[in-house]
């Protein structure tokens, strides 16, 4: 990453890591960190998230966690198409349909829900990532997502306790 930005994120991930216990490799620092020519995008996470976005949370989490290991341990750029859809056939979607990822049908989804995300985390006054909200019919309330760090699985029992 240009302009100093690779030194930012690298000394951001170690507080990152120590905060969360999420791991960073080197081999993520020389792929995607150090290169020239990585952005940081993450629309393909973004437009994989929307085509499982109706199975629930849960299969959100879990396709959340494959992506962070791709990128975050193996060192695969967040633009690699092809990693995307194989993460998503890992998942349990169906080739024909994860290789829609960037469809318009998709496309516009994923833009609808990012509105809506965009339009609860300003009623709870939040600006920013990572925000955790849970919503129950009309209530809105925003989660301390710092009683989940090393333990993101815990956040799906915040499904539990809202049924």
């Amino acid at each position: 990453m240009r302009d100093g930005k690779g030194d930012y994120i690298v000394g951001m991930d170690a507080r990152i890591a120590q905060l969360t216990e999420q791991h960073f490799s080197e081999i993520y620092t020389r792929n995607v960190i150090r290169s020239k020519v990585e952005v940081l995008d993450s629309t393909y996470s973004a437009l994989a998230a929307a085509l499982v976005h109706n199975q629930g949370a849960k299969k959100e989490f879990s396709l959340r966690r494959r992506l962070e290991k791709l990128r975050f341990v193996a060192g695969t750029s967040a633009q690699d198409k092809q990693a995307v859809i194989n993460a998503l056939v890992d998942e349990g979607v169906n080739y024909d349909q994860a290789v829609q990822l960037d469809y318009p049908s998709n496309t516009k989804k994923a833009q609808s829900i990012s509105q809506r995300a965009i339009e609860l985390m300003s009623r709870v006054g939040s600006t920013g990532v990572p925000t955790i909200l849970q919503v129950k019919g009309e209530k809105v309330e925003q989660v301390d997502h710092s009683a989940f760090y090393g333990r993101p699985e815990l956040v799906l029992s915040l499904l539990e306790t809202s049924a």
